[in-house]
């Protein structure tokens, strides 16, 4: 493919506005609000509220991402900076995430000139401007408005920027090794640049994956010496060896058996199969990114319990397993096709394996899509034009501004939280998660009136949430302290819901979330049944093991509000037998106990680190 008009031009000029139209086509969503978990990670979160740039605010907000075995502190102490610079305000999030996103659309830009440079067996060129519209509908295809507008993914894009930059020195390495020139000071930046990676979010460690799709398709481990070419086999074979051995003696027997899927409503070998679903939905939106199929929320995506249940499982996997045989069998004479359905694959081989996460999200296609976009390039490349590429060229441009538009439109939605949250409920009226969030909207435009029209709507939501099949807790959570907060009664039938959801269907965080609403809205004085919420709370610990800090929020009110002591000293001991890995969380706990003169409660959690220790 010839772009003769470009020819003339040097190739950066064409990146001023490409990154231009990168950042319009986003603009309209800055003036969005947070969502989803936006509000527990940046706006309930008191680690990132910093105040000034001293050294323990900065350690607090690196420490202040609770999940994970290390957090993400690179990722939290940006959102602290922007805490720092803007408060709860959400416009200066987004921008930085946009400015993200910008700089992440020059370093693929710049990947892209590199690998498309790269002669092929056929002896031929790949352009590279064609890089530039490749990096160009990379940033603006419609499925980057989540990861890009959705604050809490700086966690995804400021990861991958570390990636990209880690991923052009490895094939600029590559390159000078191959014609015999330096090449050690490229390799060496990797591995700072993936640790920086890794301090945003953990699926940095999916470098090496990139780097072997890198060798099993374009550079087939060949060196300009046999030495070198010797040592990048024996160090991918032996990284190969050990990933898998940690694999299969580790990961999968710690998620394969055990409480890993506790607050899940599905099994890691469930996960699996409608992983077989997922990916396939995923490349539908790259292909096809129809609005009314964005839906964010993808809690209501039906489980497979068997490669024919549904039958859609075992068309997905026979799809799934033709492309990984197109990508072995095409290497050699289309390298880019290959490589990018081996990078779709690779960027998904956390998120879609046998880790207790959620089904579905949008944001997990950040680097995938870069892979789809690189295999479909170059099938169209290929295809002969009887009177020459000027109708790819219309085709391209055509293509470059219908996702533009698409891109521009969603955006705009999102920077109207009612809009949004009216076109999510829509798009996927079995989501219980989009109808909580359209509740809410309507709640927040009520104002505290009961008698506005905004309330009733409210109310109706919740109600049609509740009575969703995927409903968590929330929904009815939220009835409740609509109405509490208004100081109407809260009829039984409500608390009977709320007991009857916490007590047959499975704990998810979700009802986390509700619980300790309810109780904080307690504490800060709603008028709100002490009796039902210790039976709904009861309900919970009864049947799930919770955080530590659930335990004592629940004994807490059983010691305050209802004077229970035997059910406050049993919560406590619970929070002791959560936290048994801190071994001073017990002495600090009764500490605090006798302190405030609760000696039968401080006796219990001591009793129970006791019994701890001699079960040790």
């Amino acid at each position: 493919m010839k772009w003769k008009a470009w020819q003339a031009w040097p190739a950066w000029v064409m990146m001023v506005p490409i990154t231009m139209l990168v950042a319009a086509a986003f603009w309209p969503g800055l003036s969005g609000r947070f969502i989803f978990d936006d509000y527990p990670t940046i706006v309930s979160n008191p680690g990132i509220h910093i105040d000034s740039l001293s050294w323990e605010a900065i350690q607090r907000a690196a420490g202040s991402f609770s999940q994970g075995y290390y957090g993400r502190p690179l990722a939290t102490i940006s959102l602290a900076l922007n805490y720092l610079a803007d408060g709860t305000d959400p416009w200066g999030y987004k921008l930085t995430g946009l400015c993200i996103h910008v700089l992440n659309t020059l370093i693929v830009w710049i990947l892209l000139r590199q690998l498309l440079g790269i002669r092929s067996e056929e002896g031929e060129n790949w352009p590279k401007q064609a890089a530039a519209v490749i990096a160009f509908i990379w940033a603006v295809h419609p499925l980057q408005v989540s990861p890009v507008l959705y604050v809490v993914q700086r966690m995804e894009t400021l990861s991958l920027l570390f990636v990209l930059l880690a991923l052009a020195c490895y094939v600029k390495a590559r390159r000078n090794q191959l014609s015999d020139r330096p090449s050690a000071f490229w390799f060496a930046a990797c591995l700072p640049l993936m640790l920086l990676g890794l301090a945003s979010k953990e699926s940095a460690a999916l470098l090496p994956a990139y780097t072997l799709s890198l060798e099993i398709a374009i550079f087939r481990f060949r060196a300009s010496s046999s030495a070198s070419e010797r040592l990048l086999k024996r160090t991918y074979a032996v990284a190969v060896s050990l990933a898998l051995g940690v694999y299969l003696l580790v990961v999968l027997p710690h998620y394969l058996t055990g409480d890993s899927y506790a607050l899940r409503d599905f099994s890691a070998s469930e996960r699996l199969m409608t992983q077989m679903r997922v990916l396939p939905m995923y490349l539908g939106q790259v292909l096809f990114p129809r609005p009314d199929q964005l839906t964010f929320y993808y809690d209501d995506i039906i489980v497979s319990t068997g490669l024919l249940s549904p039958p859609s499982t075992a068309l997905g996997a026979c799809l799934l397993l033709s492309l990984a045989f197109v990508a072995f069998f095409v290497r050699r004479k289309a390298p880019i096709v290959s490589l990018g359905v081996l990078w779709f694959f690779a960027a998904h081989a956390i998120t879609s394996n046998v880790f207790p996460l959620e089904h579905a999200f949008e944001h997990r296609n950040y680097f995938a899509l870069l892979g789809a976009l690189l295999a479909l390039a170059d099938i169209v490349r290929r295809i002969p034009m009887r009177d020459g590429p000027a109708l790819k060229y219309v085709a391209i441009g055509g293509i470059c501004t219908f996702l533009f538009a698409l891109t521009l439109v969603r955006s705009a939605t999102w920077g109207n939280p009612l809009n949004l949250a009216m076109e999510l409920a829509n798009a996927n009226p079995r989501s219980a998660r989009a109808s909580v969030d359209l509740a809410e909207k309507y709640e927040m435009l009520a104002g505290g009136d009961p008698e506005s029209p905004f309330y009733s709507l409210a109310m109706t939501e919740f109600h049609r949430g509740a009575g969703l099949a995927s409903a968590s807790s929330l929904p009815i959570q939220g009835a409740i302290m609509l109405a509490a907060g208004q100081g109407r009664p809260v009829p039984e039938a409500w608390w009977a819901t709320l007991e009857s959801k916490l007590s047959t269907g499975t704990i998810s965080p979700q009802d986390h979330y509700a619980m300790s609403g309810l109780l904080t809205a307690r504490a800060r004085g709603m008028a709100l049944d002490d009796e039902h919420l210790a039976a709904a709370y009861e309900a919970m610990a009864n049947r799930s093991q919770l955080p530590a800090g659930m335990y004592a929020m629940f004994a807490n009110h059983a010691l305050t509000r209802l004077e229970d002591h035997d059910l406050a000293a049993r919560l406590f001991a619970s929070a002791v037998e959560a936290e048994k890995d801190d071994r001073h969380y017990a002495e600090r706990l009764a500490s605090a106990l006798r302190a405030d003169g609760h000696n039968q409660e401080a006796q219990a959690v001591e009793a129970k680190a006791a019994a701890l220790r001699l079960a040790d």
